[in-house]
């Protein structure tokens, strides 16, 4: 029996237990609650699919972590399960939780019952070295579950989006937004973020914790997205994904991660600075039409590498067969 644990509700994740079960393999879906702070709520869940499962059944968590500590938990409890936590999210920060976190991770990544894909071949190689792992990890690209729609690119004037709850380089916008006096920024974060953020310049509006049809307005009425992160782990992908479908051009920092998404072709890696940032982005204002053929590829890409039937087609004979074997 597989057990399919997900960190919130929501319906779209019904689909994956639909498809492993049409595949002959029973699979039951069970979340955490969403009534207590998050990370009680992850141990919870965790708690809740060790409890409903049975001696070698398997565990596969969508949110890496709960994966991590559903391990922790059969360990401590003595329970026989065999865990498959999918995309490991791992970051490479320094603070004490990320200390903790690397801890959780490092001894559970060793045993033979736990198996992890990454969503990155370059981040799982430095994930390797850095926890000190002999192991490979199965590369399986985020899922990204078509909206329905596929915009075109479209001039909406100077006006650049940057939004997401985690991970941003908020100071990165800050001076880019500074260099670039005639473009509009719509910036929104998370409202514990805001007060790290001073000097704001005049042409950039900042909106916190909004609801998500106010994002994705806000999203639509841009032309580009800008998108820097301040991690190698991942972050960022759903966001870049939701701006890939509302045909905005995608500018992000060469990171690990960002590197298997976009390439040339997709979308603008930037190697340096906010000067980087800043002439790349005026570069594709004025040159629009290489703007929206990156827009194209990218579209073309997101439907032939992260649709949701490739995701679950690769957990499956790259994860779950592999590991039964």
């Amino acid at each position: 029996m597989y057990w399919f644990l997900t960190h919130y509700d929501r319906k779209y994740f019904t689909g994956f237990v639909e498809r492993m079960n049409d595949r002959g393999m029973p699979t039951k879906w069970v979340h955490s609650p969403v009534s207590h702070g998050e990370r009680l709520n992850n141990l919870i869940g965790a708690w809740r699919a060790v409890k409903a499962s049975k001696k070698g059944d398997t565990i596969i968590a969508w949110y890496d972590f709960q994966g991590i500590l559903a391990w922790w938990i059969c360990l401590l409890t003595f329970r026989d399960r065999n865990i498959v936590a999918l995309n490991i999210r791992l970051k490479d920060k320094t603070t004490f939780v990320n200390k903790m976190a690397a801890f959780l991770y490092k001894y559970a990544l060793r045993n033979s019952k736990v198996e992890a894909t990454v969503s990155s071949r370059e981040y799982g190689e430095a994930l390797k070295r850095r926890l000190g792992l002999k192991r490979d990890f199965p590369l399986v690209r985020d899922i990204n579950l078509y909206p329905g729609y596929a915009y075109p690119f479209k001039d909406n004037g100077k006006r650049i989006f940057c939004g997401g709850n985690q991970s941003r380089d908020w100071n990165m916008v800050l001076r880019v937004a500074r260099l670039l006096p005639e473009y509009r920024f719509v910036v929104i974060m998370p409202g514990k973020e805001r007060e790290k953020v001073t000097n704001v310049p005049s042409n950039m509006r900042i909106l916190c914790d909004v609801p998500y049809k106010t994002f994705m307005g806000y999203m639509h009425s841009s032309t580009f997205l800008l998108l820097p992160v301040d991690t190698n782990a991942p972050a960022g992908l759903i966001v870049m994904f939701q701006a890939a479908w509302l045909g905005k051009p995608i500018f992000t920092n060469s990171t690990q991660v960002m590197r298997e998404y976009i390439g040339e072709e997709h979308g603008v890696l930037v190697e340096g600075d906010d000067k980087d940032f800043a002439e790349k982005i005026e570069y594709y204002y004025n040159y629009q039409e290489e703007a929206a053929a990156k827009v194209d590829a990218f579209q073309r890409y997101l439907r032939e590498e992260c649709s949701e039937e490739r995701f679950i087609d690769k957990v499956i004979t790259e994860v779950l067969q592999e590991h039964s074997n």
